[in-house]
């Protein structure tokens, strides 16, 4: 049987209430990036949670949920002028939101024709280094600010800022240490220019921090499945993980308590974590339970990977135990990417949902 991604409805759906619940105690608007799970299906189960704006990564996919129904769509990702056309297309059937950091891009937006005026937000970058204007370079920003207010074809709402870094810690302590920092200066940034909204929101930081109230949006994504790795940096617990990959085992190596199964980089990605002796590792094999997964087993992870090879590397008890031809679960490093990889889920009871590789050009 080829490699499959199980998705355990009920643990999607706890963790989509439990962020909904923080977020009206915060008072904050949660926007959630739908780049993890990129299924309308999925998608629908957020609207039972009160959420009806939400954040995108693409063109592409805000067309995809906007043609779902969804009429308050953030592409957070700075907009590129050169696909004008599709933008104003997009805006006949969508409120838009957009970001940037460009003056250069506010030009180009000055000349747009929207059918409903896009919301623009400017992105700063918190001490990420990856998108974004200096946090701390408040000249750059009173320009931004400046020319964006005073275009006609856009409506300045204010700032988005995605604190990447977060995902480098390995406790909760070191999250709390790295995202302390960047919430001192968007605490400056709010009293610089008041009446803006601040979009902030990663989901180390929105699982393990109250501290994100001094924002007015939030737009965590991947705490929809959680992840290994959400395990590692103390996000979440195994239990709060919402997908696993189902994998054949193809043959058994007990010299070295090895086995082969069919699921390699394809269906994981190439995403890794390292062992405590530096060696990478590509998911956690759970005990199987019913038809879906428990617990992780000790000592029992996806040491390798090819295109469509995995080597398992386990204690000898467990081995012991397996048969060619059976099937197990693999918690994975990153569910958003395995996600987009796999394109598609099977939930308990066997049953498809959908996802937007489907469907994207």
């Amino acid at each position: 049987m080829k490699p499959s991604l199980v998705i355990d409805s009920d643990i999607v759906t706890a963790n989509i209430n439990k962020m909904a619940e923080k977020c009206k105690r915060l008072g904050l608007e949660w926007r959630p990036h739908f780049k993890t799970h990129q299924s309308k299906t999925i998608g629908r189960w957020f609207r039972t949670f009160g959420v009806s704006g939400i954040t995108v990564s693409s063109i592409e996919m805000a067309r995809f949920f906007a043609e779902d129904g969804w009429t308050d769509i953030t592409i957070a990702f700075p907009v590129d002028c050169s696909r004008m056309i599709e933008l104003e297309a997009l805006s006949e059937i969508t409120q838009l939101t957009m970001i940037t950091s460009s003056l250069k891009a506010l030009e180009q937006l000055s000349e747009a024709h929207f059918k409903q005026r896009p919301h623009l937000l400017i992105e700063v970058d918190p001490m990420n280094g990856r998108s974004g204007v200096d946090i701390e370079d408040t000249s750059a920003l009173e320009d931004l600010v400046d020319r964006a207010s005073s275009l006609k074809t856009v409506v300045y709402k204010g700032f988005y800022a995605h604190a990447g870094q977060t995902y480098k810690g390995r406790s909760a302590e070191d999250v709390l240490a790295i995202v302390a920092p960047v919430l001192r200066r968007l605490h400056t940034l709010k009293a610089r220019f008041p009446g803006s909204v601040i979009c902030f929101g990663d989901t180390p930081s929105c699982s393990l921090t109250d501290d994100i109230d001094i924002a007015t949006q939030t737009s965590p994504g991947n705490l929809v499945f959680y992840d290994w790795i959400q395990t590692r940096i103390g996000s979440c617990t195994p239990a709060d993980i919402g997908i696993a990959m189902k994998c054949t085992v193809i043959e058994l190596f007990p010299k070295r308590n090895q086995f082969l199964i069919h699921g390699g980089a394809i269906h994981f990605s190439k995403d890794a974590d390292v062992t405590e002796d530096g060696k990478p590792y590509y998911g956690v094999v759970a005990e199987s339970k019913g038809n879906g997964w428990g617990n992780p087993l000790e000592g029992a992870f996806l040491s390798s990977i090819s295109q469509e090879h995995g080597m398992v590397s386990c204690t000898k008890a467990y081995l012991e135990t397996l048969n060619v031809g059976d099937e197990i679960f693999v918690l994975p490093i990153h569910s958003c990417l395995t996600a987009d990889c796999m394109g598609g889920y099977i939930d308990l009871d066997g049953n498809q949902i959908d996802h937007f590789s489907s469907v994207r050009s």
